[in-house]
Formats: structure tokens, C-alpha cells, sequence
């Protein structure tokens, strides 16, 4: 693997389910890069195409409590 994306703590914000921990680890160079989110506001009107995310052939993927220590997002 080249590229590695993880998404954690995640809270609704107007019906969106957003991550508000991503981490992007790049192993060709070795790096990590953490963006953590303090503050989110979604405009009133968000294309819903925007999140949606289709995960490569042959990836398995959990709903959010299928994934170990997760918990219900909040509602902000």
C-alpha cells in the first residue's frame, strides 16, 4: 500500500455524519499527516453527492458501530 486514510470521532452535523479526526499516512515517504477539526458549520444547502463515498473493489467496509471502540455520534 502506497496511501492510508483514517477517519475517526464522528459527530452529526445537519444530518451529515463527518469525521471530525482524519489521519493520512503516505508510505513511500514515510509521512502522517493528523487533521483534527475543532469547529464545523455545513452550509444550508450541500450537494449529498459530495459525500458519498464508494469504496475500492475488494475493500470491506463496517457501518460505524460495527468498528471497535466507537461510539454514537453526537448531534451538534
Amino acid at each position: 500500500r502506497i496511501r492510508e486514510f483514517t477517519f475517526n470521532e464522528f459527530s452529526s452535523i445537519k444530518n451529515y455524519l463527518i469525521p471530525l479526526n482524519i489521519e493520512l499516512i503516505l508510505h513511500q515517504s514515510n509521512t502522517r499527516i493528523f487533521i483534527r477539526y475543532q469547529h464545523i458549520e455545513i452550509p444550508q444547502h450541500i450537494k449529498k453527492q459530495l459525500f458519498a463515498i464508494t469504496p475500492p473493489a475488494g475493500v470491506k467496509t463496517y457501518s460505524l458501530h460495527e468498528l471497535p471502540q466507537s461510539s454514537v455520534p453526537q448531534q451538534r
